[in-house]
């Protein structure tokens, strides 16, 4: 929105007209009117303009996309294909798999289900910042799906630890709706009712039952315990996501998601959103829209998470089919990634930033 405004012209303006003491000068009840006046005036031309504005993004969006998907149309046709096969997968096997999974009244088949969902939702966030050009914004999201993959391990593992994942909802609810209406003046919000929050309480206090009269004061991970129980942690061990990802056997993505925790953060580190800055890293730049560039790691994580989701889903009723499916999602997989790295790579596409 260049032309409207210089930054201090204002300021400029007022002392020129007034003196350097101007606000003495008018008094600081015409100095206020004067400044919500600019206000007025510049947020309506603002305003005014903001339609050609946005034609002229959407145009620059559109010219970008098209460079974007010159340089890695194989590789987004692949991963298109990758996350589609990550849910039929699943969606098959729960339809062969549902009829027992209601006779064994098995919490794992329903919470895994669920959170297979998520999965699912969260790869096509990841696959449309991908697209659009914004790769450290895909690996931010990525973040939530390791998250996703490493619960699911866990919950695979063992009934009790699916029941309590599945209870601690109604703690969460509970909880969060106290905080919110301690809160809910100040951000200028009507409260929950009370009978609302009471239904809330009664079904944490049955929840209680099985996970503990303190579960409100307990790590977010408490749902865990039998897990950590059986591996034989100490009975007091607070069980943190960085715990949970070592009883999961997926501690070797700890440099990846403390990586993918800069892009959800305020780190004190100059150039977090390096991912996209390609050939600009290592410079003096900052990375504010979009690039062709960084688009390897979010897309190899993406795949390996999905895989640590499908996987679990498919342990409890494992069949010969099971078996292929996850061996077929790991060697695809690794073809993806290697496709991406390759194209990562090229001098072909050097000039498309």
């Amino acid at each position: 929105m260049e032309g409207f405004y210089e930054f201090g012209s204002l300021h400029a303006m007022m002392k020129k007209e007034y003196g350097e003491d101007f606000i003495s000068e008018v008094g600081e009840d015409a100095f206020l009117e004067a400044v919500e006046e600019f206000s007025i005036t510049l947020s309506e031309k603002y305003l005014h303009y903001s339609k050609e504005y946005y034609g002229e993004a959407l145009r620059q969006r559109s010219e970008f996309g098209e460079r974007v998907v010159k340089k890695w149309r194989e590789v987004f046709e692949k991963f298109e294909g990758y996350i589609e096969l990550c849910f039929e997968i699943v969606v098959y096997y729960s339809k062969a798999n549902k009829d027992s999974a209601e006779e064994e009244g098995s919490f794992q088949f329903r919470a895994l289900k669920q959170l297979h969902a998520k999965s699912i939702l969260v790869a096509r966030e990841i696959q449309a910042l991908l697209e659009s050009g914004y790769a450290d914004g895909a690996f931010a999201r990525w973040r939530t799906l390791h998250e996703i993959g490493t619960a699911c391990v866990v919950i695979s593992r063992n009934s009790d630890a699916a029941e309590r994942f599945i209870l601690h909802e109604s703690v969460m609810n509970y909880k969060r709706a106290i905080n919110y209406n301690e809160f809910h003046e100040r951000l200028n919000h009507d409260p929950i009712p009370e009978s609302d929050i009471e239904k809330l309480k009664v079904l944490r206090d049955e929840a209680a039952k099985v996970l503990g009269e303190n579960c409100e004061r307990q790590s977010d991970y408490e749902w865990a315990r039998p897990v950590f129980k059986e591996e034989g942690w100490p009975k007091k061990t607070r069980i943190t996501f960085a715990k949970l990802e070592k009883v999961a056997g997926l501690e070797h993505y700890r440099p990846y998601y403390e990586w993918a925790c800069e892009k959800n953060h305020a780190p004190s580190k100059e150039n977090f959103a390096n991912l996209g800055l390609g050939k600009f890293y290592g410079h003096e730049s900052y990375l504010v829209g979009q690039s062709s560039h960084g688009m390897v790691e979010p897309i190899n994580c993406t795949c390996l998470s999905l895989v640590n989701v499908v996987s679990s889903c498919l342990v409890e009723f494992s069949d010969t089919d099971s078996i292929v499916m996850i061996n077929v999602l790991t060697k695809y997989a690794d073809s993806l990634s290697q496709l991406a790295l390759e194209i990562s790579c090229s001098e072909k596409y050097a000039d498309i930033d």
